[in-house]
């Protein structure tokens, strides 16, 4: 599985990420989103001082699939942690 993120580095934390699974990208949930930022946090927290050390790209306005609004209702995504 392949991750795209959008970090912002004035406030330290993850604004937005996707998953890449079955071919398509797929938002990530909340929950993804924190996880992320604790990985981030606990593993390379100095990533948000030296962005271009991990190979990220640094531009001045977020993507647009960053800004694309969730489908509403909400869809499950595989990453959800719902009890069957």
């Amino acid at each position: 599985m392949s991750h795209r993120i959008v970090i912002d580095l004035h406030a330290r934390k993850v604004v937005a990420g996707e998953h890449r699974y079955y071919r398509a990208w797929h938002y990530m949930s909340v929950p993804d989103l924190k996880y992320m930022q604790q990985i981030l946090d606990e593993t390379f927290d100095d990533i948000f001082d030296d962005p271009a050390g991990y190979e990220f790209e640094v531009i001045a306005e977020p993507p647009l699939w960053a800004l694309k609004a969730w489908p509403w209702p909400r869809l499950p995504a595989l990453t959800d942690d719902d009890p069957d």
